[in-house]
């Protein structure tokens, strides 16, 4: 599959209605990745989302968002 290098346009459209539920940019960002993660991935699990972008951060950011 090819690497997600932005978010989807229905992420950046509805994702700042909860920018001020997070207490931090990375969480947001983090978040703007799950989403679109569940929205692209064939694994919906955590290490299939992670591996979609191009620009990946350790799987270890995206646990930490759910938990």
């Amino acid at each position: 599959m090819i690497p997600i290098v932005e978010f989807p346009s229905v992420v950046t459209k509805v994702a700042p209605l909860f920018k001020d539920i997070f207490s931090s940019q990375e969480q947001f960002k983090h978040f703007q990745e799950y989403v679109s993660g569940l929205i692209v991935a064939e694994r919906a699990n955590i290490e299939g989302m992670n591996s979609l972008f191009l620009k990946r951060n350790d799987q270890s950011s995206l646990n930490k968002l759910l938990t």
